[in-house]
């Protein structure tokens, strides 16, 4: 196979006391070959052992369905996570001996083991600190800032720590100053009270000499109580000055107000003269981020390169990775293995995934109405009448999801109405059904319609002058490529049919005109479509075989001719073609303009993936 996926990596996967199974969608070779690593709520992470900690269910064939499921002895506990890798040895067992023989399959598993030991080691290399590819410094440079950033941790912290003294300073030395400025006052008053004292002491020290010598003496005490005083009086000046310039210093600080403060961070500012506060806009431009606060947009997949939702039994539904999805003005985060609460189950449906506005998932069979009001539709899948083929023989009657059906809103057809379609080996997107009499309403694939052909042909869209009832009277070549334009697709080619196809009973066919769009389980493919061969020839895209004759040719119903023109290609059997029907059957007899009860449509259209 070819490796066409740079995934090497599931999860990580949120802890809920629930969980047990755990899926991953890239190739291993052997279970032996993942790496399941469990992280606690410090962070501190532990590789678990297989068959201790867990069991490994590998899908079937690693080639065309990587991957498989991680299943844990007990369930992910709250507040720990998990995540899924391959640690494929970096050893080449594959021996090519001279004039041997040997498979292509042997080729491509020893070309997968190496892109899956490069893939390892990218893995590992987008967790390390790497310098600019501009820089004129070294590795050796980096991991000594890197020590240097570790060994004054404890600096770090204290500078932190000083910060918050310096937030707090301006109260503080305000509050200081306030006090020492009190102080002052009270002592230059007590040195006033005390001179007072002083005098009126040596005056009545001239009326008595008894009480001039103790009024001396209290005089004197009372000099030495003022000196004192004084000098506290400037003392505490000089501390309320020392406060004053204190709070004048630590005010250089930009407070915001207080309802802002939690949001905000705190910088040097650009004069390196004190600190100013840095709105969370502000700083994500300070480090060059480029995304606004909602950076995670309206839906976004912690794996953007697969589908969202996984199939866990024939009518049940989980994530397969973690979501954001913004609903309702709000960006919810779902966890991967989230259950999607299903509705009853109704065979051939197609079914819309909605996210509610509390984070919860449903699914509901309405594609327009949404289960509650603001809720947001953000993927879909098709609930099958039968199984997919396992191998060269057909599906089975058991209705179940096709699991090749899931869509989202970020990997799906490339076309307006993702219903009905199945996508064919991760490549393109092709209609389960062929398509019915009533397609544009509908929609061009859908389950239990008649069948559009030359006998009963399909009705015109309005694109392309219709009324909403016209039929177009025929069903040719030019006309099935109208009526897929206007869906949005296209035709097959004979190799997209092929691959489609794959995995229909071969060189045969179903016998009688089944007449309607439902379900022969000998005739389903791979990924699920559905009368696939040996029902009904389909038009192909391609044009080619037999070349009319060097001359005009008014086959195209009025809208000009052709001049020396191609037949165009038939694909697939009708339902008497017998041993000459199957997924490589094709004709090429025909003109464009050939319309018979034996001929119809199917569509396909890109596949879209974003981000």
């Amino acid at each position: 196979m070819t490796i066409s996926s740079e995934v090497r990596k599931a999860g990580p996967f949120a802890g809920n006391d629930v969980t047990t199974s755990f899926p991953f969608v890239f190739k291993v070779f052997t279970s032996s070959d993942l790496e399941v690593v469990r992280a606690d709520e410090d962070g501190i992470e532990t590789i678990l052992t297989q068959g201790t900690d867990y069991s490994v269910n590998l899908n079937a064939n690693q080639n065309t369905n990587p991957g498989g499921t991680v299943v844990l002895t007990s369930p992910l506990v709250v507040d720990t996570t998990l995540v899924l890798t391959s640690r494929v040895q970096n050893l080449q067992p594959t021996d090519l001996t001279n004039q041997g023989g040997f498979y292509p399959k042997v080729i491509n598993d020893a070309l997968d083991r190496a892109t899956i030991q490069i893939q390892q080691l990218v893995e590992q290399v987008d967790r390390s600190a790497k310098l600019p590819i501009t820089s004129a410094a070294d590795a050796d440079s980096l991991v000594a800032d890197i020590v240097l950033l570790a060994n004054n941790q404890t600096n770090i912290n204290a500078v932190a720590e000083n910060m918050d003294a310096v937030v707090a300073a301006p109260a503080q030395a305000s509050a200081a100053a306030t006090s020492a400025g009190q102080a002052a006052t009270s002592a230059t008053n007590a040195a006033n009270s005390a001179t007072a004292a002083a005098t009126s002491a040596s005056a009545s020290s001239t009326s008595a000499g008894q009480a001039a010598t103790s009024a001396t003496s209290a005089a004197t005490s009372a000099t030495n109580a003022a000196t004192s005083a004084t000098n506290a009086a400037s003392s505490a000046t000089a501390a309320a000055g020392s406060a004053t310039a204190a709070a004048s210093s630590a005010a250089g600080v930009n407070l915001p107000s207080a309802a802002g403060q939690a949001l905000n961070m705190l910088r040097q500012n650009s004069g390196a003269t004190g600190f100013e506060y840095r709105t969370p806009e502000q700083v994500r431009q300070d480090i060059g981020a480029s995304q606004t606060s909602a950076g995670f947009g309206h839906f976004r997949k912690a794996n953007p390169d697969a589908v969202a939702f996984s199939k866990t039994g024939n009518f049940t539904v989980s994530t397969a990775t973690q979501l954001f999805v913004e609903v309702n003005g709000v960006v919810r985060t779902i966890a991967s293995a989230t259950a999607v609460t299903m509705p009853s189950a109704t065979t051939g449906t197609d079914y819309a995934i909605w996210c509610r506005p509390d984070g919860t998932l449903e699914a509901t069979s309405n594609h327009t109405s949404p289960p509650v009001a603001n809720s947001r539709k953000i993927g879909g899948f098709h609930y099958a009448p039968g199984g997919n083929a396992a191998a060269q023989a057909g599906g089975n009657t058991t209705a179940q999801i096709n699991e090749f059906s899931f869509w989202d809103l970020k990997w799906r057809p490339n076309c307006p109405d993702p219903r009905g379609m199945t996508l064919v080996a991760g490549g393109f997107w092709m209609d389960i059904y062929l398509t019915g009499v009533d397609a544009i309403t509908n929609g061009s694939s859908k389950f239990n319609v008649v069948m559009a052909d030359g006998s009963s042909p399909p009705k015109v869209p309005t694109m392309f002058g219709g009324n909403g009832s016209t039929t177009y009277g025929s069903y040719t070549w030019f006309e099935a490529m109208e009526l897929a334009t206007a869906f949005g697709k296209r035709c097959p080619t004979q190799q997209e049919f092929m691959s489609a196809m794959y995995g229909t009973t071969e060189a045969s066919s179903i016998g009688t005109d089944q007449g309607s769009t439902i379900l022969n389980a000998a005739y389903t493919s791979r990924w699920g479509v559905i009368q696939s061969t040996g029902v009904l020839w389909i038009w192909a895209r391609d044009r080619g075989g037999p070349f009319a004759s060097a001359a005009w040719n008014a086959n195209t119903e009025g809208r000009g001719s052709e001049y020396n023109a191609p037949n165009a290609c038939l694909l697939g059997g009708d339902w008497g073609g017998g041993s000459a029907s199957g997924s490589r059957c094709s004709a090429w007899p025909n003109a464009a303009s050939v319309s018979t009860s034996t001929i119809g449509s199917r569509f396909s259209c890109d596949h879209l993936q974003l981000d």
